[in-house]
Parts: C-alpha cells; sequence; structure tokens
C-alpha cells in the first residue's frame, strides 16, 4: 500500500533576508535537518517538491548556488536514519562526507548517509533529483552497506547511462503521477535501477549491466501495462526490442518466466489494493480488472491459489485490522 504526500517550498515566496531560515525550517520538516547558506548578492533562490510514496521519499529540488551542511549537531538534534541518492541534473558542485572529497558534475549520483554529517555545495545553478530510502530498506534491497558509503557514479558506460537515465525519468514520473497503483511500480522499478548502477559501479560488471539494463526495462514495461489482460510476454519483447528468446533467458536467470512474472505482480498489485484504504470505494471486481484479470471468477481463483484467500476474504481481513 503506498501512501502519497505532496509538499512544495520556494524562497522566492519570502523576504530574502528571510530565506535561509525559511529552506532549513521546511527541510527540517520535509527532507532532513540541515543547515544552508549562500554567498549570492540575490541571497538564497531555490525550489523544491517533495513527495513519499510509500517508505521512499523523493525530491526535486533547483537553485542558485548554495551549500548545505548538516553537522554532528543537528544530526543529534533532528535523526535521520535513512541514505540519499543525489542525482545532478545541471550544474557543478562537491560533497564533502567521512574525510572524503568527491566533485560532481552533470550526470553524477551521491550516494550518502544522513546519520553522518556531511556538506554539499553547489558552485553554479542547479537542479538535484534525490531518492530518500530508509538505511536498512537500502541495504537490504542493494547489498551495500551504510559503512561503504558515500559512493560517487559517474556514468561513463553506455549501461551505466542508460541506467542514470531510467533512475532518473522514473524519479520523474513517480513525483508526478497521480494514481497511487502506477506510482508503486514506480518504486520498485527506482530500487531495481539503483541496485543495478551500484554493481556496476563496484563489480565493474559491464557485460552484465546490458542485461540487467534490459531486464529492468522488461519489468517496468510489464508493470505499466498490467491493466492489460492481453499483455504477452512477445509485446514485452517487441517493445524493449528483443526476441522472445532473449526475453525468456533474462527471466530464467532469476528462476522464473515473464508469462510468470506478470501473473506474480498482478496477484501483488491486487492484494495490495484490497488492503489499500483509499480503494475501498472500488468493487473488489474492479480492482481485478484494474490489475488485468479479465474475469472475476480468474482474479479469485488466482488470489486463491497466491495467498490462501480470495479476494473478499483478503478485504474483509484488512477491515477487521
Amino acid at each position: 500500500m503506498a501512501s502519497q504526500i505532496r509538499t512544495y517550498a520556494d524562497t522566492l515566496s519570502v523576504p530574502p533576508l528571510q530565506r535561509v531560515d525559511y529552506w532549513n525550517a521546511y527541510n527540517r520538516t520535509a527532507l532532513v535537518g540541515l543547515r544552508s547558506s549562500s554567498l549570492s548578492h540575490q541571497g538564497l533562490m531555490a525550489r523544491q517538491a517533495n513527495h513519499r510514496v510509500g517508505e521512499i521519499g523523493l525530491a526535486d529540488i533547483s537553485g542558485n548556488d548554495h551549500f548545505v551542511e548538516r553537522d554532528a549537531l543537528l544530526v543529534e538534534q533532528c535523526p535521520k536514519n535513512s541514505v540519499f541518492v543525489c542525482q545532478i541534473q545541471q550544474g557543478s558542485g562537491f560533497f564533502v562526507q567521512d574525510g572524503r572529497h568527491l566533485l560532481l558534475t552533470q550526470g553524477d549520483l551521491v550516494i550518502y548517509d544522513t546519520r553522518t554529517p556531511f556538506l554539499l555545495g553547489f558552485l553554479t545553478q542547479m537542479h538535484e533529483s534525490l531518492v530518500d530510502v530508509p538505511e536498512a530498506a537500502f541495504t537490504r534491497r542493494t547489498g551495500i552497506a551504510a559503512d561503504q558509503l558515500p559512493i560517487k557514479i559517474t556514468p561513463d558506460s553506455q549501461a551505466s547511462r542508460m541506467s542514470a537515465s531510467l533512475l532518473g525519468r522514473t524519479v520523474s514520473e513517480c513525483m508526478t503521477q497521480e494514481s497511487s497503483g502506477e506510482q508503486d511500480h514506480l518504486a520498485a522499478v527506482i530500487y531495481d535501477t539503483l541496485s543495478m548502477l551500484l554493481r556496476t559501479q563496484l563489480d565493474d560488471q559491464r557485460t552484465s549491466a546490458t542485461s540487467e539494463l534490459s531486464k529492468l526495462l522488461a519489468k517496468r514495461y510489464i508493470l505499466q501495462h498490467l491493466v492489460n489482460p492481453e499483455l504477452s510476454p512477445a509485446e514485452v519483447a517487441q517493445a524493449i526490442r528483443l526476441s522472445l528468446r532473449q526475453l525468456n533467458r533474462l527471466f530464467h536467470q532469476e528462476g522464473t518466466s515473464p508469462a510468470r512474472y506478470v501473473w506474480e505482480q498482478r496477484a501483488l498489485r491486487a492484494f495490495d489494493d484490497l488492503h489499500n484504504p483509499m480503494k475501498r470505494v472500488l468493487t473488489v471486481g474492479e480492482i481485478g480488472f484494474a490489475c488485468g484479470y479479465s474475469t472475476q471468477a480468474h482474479f479469485s481463483r488466482a488470489m486463491k491459489e497466491r495467498f490462501g484467500m480470495t479476494p473478499s476474504e483478503i478485504r474483509n481481513q484488512t477491515e477487521k485490522e
């Protein structure tokens, strides 16, 4: 079940001398406790949109040259047990944490632990996308422990560039989508794309990265088209420009097949929707149809096989809780 929260801030809405305090107060609530400053004679000129989908927080931040610092006192006063993934969309700057000094340019990503003091500075007009992941979830989904951070990723191969582009597009789509069901699958793509970028960076698995990217694109297409009851492996293969044999081989690496993956994702999405209080206005049959089940009988049978309960029983169990 995905919860959706959207907030916005724009320093141009307040007088110049109040902008830094306004920005710090907003971020303390919406993102993380930090201290900002700008050497520009215009003062801090920045805007930010924040959005949360389930456990993942997203932010789109743009502004003039400025610095943000999270020192030891702020770490103690404003605890935040998260890993931030910052993707530089425009501008250049630097990042300092735990004795490491990283120069950042457009296209770079820097991944860091918010429990450790840091300094992030931008020397030019800037635009960044930020993904906020709980530290435990980050380690579970990527296999990277927090003590391995910070990590800078400079996409320097075709596979890593395409993966970074996919991450940026997915974050942007997740920020603008209104449907929680659509955002659920986009959040999953964020995790998978981030995991692949890290494996490519740390293990130099360039050849396997290309296969991983193809698999991610296939999963993304499937999750975007689950509502279509006619969705087939052949359609997926054609959409991402692979042969059906190549597509089957990719999913075989995970011990499954494209068709089984489709039905598994339909069942998981339907299960989440049946638990979602915001979807109570929909009938059980409407939820099944929205997840790609062509008949209510098929929907009921599939959910019973997967979860040991019919859709109605799943919804009734949620209402009792």
